[in-house]
């Protein structure tokens, strides 16, 4: 029915593992230097930006989501369509999620107005991260209440994505 591949290039992620790696060159480098103080103490900064870098580049730059809205595979005519979210990770695809639109209570989008109320909303909550940037444009909260629970999904979005949703 539809499908959104959000297309980004995504500079502030490259940004940051780019600071990320000066970081830690500049951190291991200074801590050869003799005379410097507390070389371990540079050498730790070093692992730290290091490990993060690590993270940054496996969890954004590495990973892209394609969401698409279609009917079930096997259901009958009336059946709502399923939400499928598939990642792409280097040269690996897999569906993550797959959920009934009827199983979709909400969409919110997340603003930097609403961000706060969110977050005090999901605290203890089980939420679902499904998106390649840290801050994607369309960025929204998917309220899910299945048979056993209730859970969130943060995913980037388009208009008509979020029709497809809604008028699934």
């Amino acid at each position: 029915m539809y499908q959104y591949d959000p297309q980004s290039n995504k500079k502030r992620e490259k940004g940051i593992v780019l600071g990320l790696a000066l970081t830690a060159v500049a951190a291991f480098g200074f801590a050869k230097v003799q005379g410097v103080p507390f070389p371990a103490l540079l050498q730790l900064i070093g692992v730290f930006a290091l490990t993060s870098l690590v993270i940054v580049l496996t969890r954004y730059l590495m990973r892209r989501y394609v969401y698409s809205v279609e009917a079930k595979e096997n259901g009958a005519e009336g059946d709502s369509p399923d939400l499928i979210i598939t990642e792409y990770y280097g040269n690996h695809v897999s569906v993550v999620c797959r959920i009934s639109t009827s199983e979709i209570e909400s969409v919110t989008p997340i603003t930097r107005e609403n961000r706060g109320e969110l977050s005090e909303l999901l605290k203890r909550k089980r939420v679902y991260t499904y998106t390649g940037e840290i801050e994607p444009a369309g960025y929204c909260l998917l309220t899910v209440h299945s048979e056993e629970e209730t859970f969130y999904l943060k995913i980037a979005s388009d208009e008509a994505l979020i029709n497809a949703i809604k008028n699934a």
